[in-house]
């Protein structure tokens, strides 16, 4: 595992690098930080493919950053079919950046209009991605920052909002590094999950602290106040929406039949049956 970690508006390199700190157990094997005036990177390193290169946040042609954790299994497959790009590793990671970089040049580049959904464009690249991952791409010439999760979300990624700026990370206590956010638990959150036992929304325990849910893909981008703001999100398959409804479906069921011989218990305890 690595772990990632980033600002969306006002980034702050004391912070990115008080992010890898806090998340070096996460990657031991190097750490590096990257920002321009709008946006900055973190990356703490486990390495696994590749062991020398494929150091992180990794840069494109394009102007392209990227910090990912996690390994996509067919980047090999992915790597053959996309030879007239200029590879600059022997690893996995840098296939996000190929497949990103090949659909901004189908969809004209930077100049193109958007579509009214941003995130939706991204779709079928992140699709070939088959693999366990979390990853944020800023692409500069555009102005836009992609969050995007596996369909099971093996990997964490989550998020906040302090004063206009996002902060992301791949574990909720990197985001304290940011002065101008104070942790503090979200009471509902917290009884959501000692009934359920289970995340069924994109909450964590932290209040303000949200998931980049598992199978989706995020857009932001800074308005014209210089505030990050979320500009589209989409979902890798719908397919999955219906797995995942389903399964929504049956927990929440099996909650309910678990509260209700719980009460049932109670009663029986406070009144036994004479028999």
């Amino acid at each position: 595992m690595c772990g990632i970690g980033g600002m969306l508006g006002n980034p702050d390199s004391a912070v990115l690098a008080r992010m890898n700190r806090l998340q070096s157990h996460r990657g031991p094997d190097g750490n590096a930080i990257w920002s321009d005036d709008s946006c900055g990177l973190a990356h703490a390193r486990l390495s696994i493919v590749d062991l020398v290169g494929s150091h992180q946040p990794m840069l494109s042609d394009s102007s392209s950053v990227l910090v990912a954790n996690g390994e996509i299994y067919n980047f090999r497959a992915l790597r053959d079919g996309m030879r007239a790009y200029p590879w600059r590793t022997a690893g996995d990671s840098e296939v996000i950046l190929a497949l990103h970089a090949n659909s901004v040049s189908s969809h004209g580049g930077a100049g193109t209009a958007l579509p009214d959904n941003p995130a939706e464009q991204h779709r079928d690249w992140v699709a070939c991605l088959d693999g366990m991952f979390a990853f944020a791409l800023w692409d500069e010439r555009a102005g836009e920052l992609i969050l995007a999760r596996d369909v099971m979300g093996i990997k964490p990624l989550m998020r906040t909002m302090v004063e206009g700026t996002l902060l992301f990370a791949s574990e909720a206590k990197a985001l304290r590094t940011h002065e101008g956010h104070v942790p503090r638990l979200d009471e509902l959150a917290l009884a959501a999950r000692l009934a359920w036992e289970y995340p069924l929304d994109g909450t964590t325990l932290f209040a303000d602290v949200f998931q980049v849910r598992p199978g989706t893909i995020e857009t932001w981008a800074l308005d014209e106040n210089g505030n990050a703001t979320r500009t589209g999100l989409c979902h890798l398959t719908d397919q999955w929406q219906w797995v995942r409804g389903l399964r929504l479906l049956w927990l929440g069921l099996q909650g309910l039949w678990w509260l209700v011989s719980q009460r049932n218990h109670g009663i029986l305890k406070v009144a036994p049956r004479n028999c």
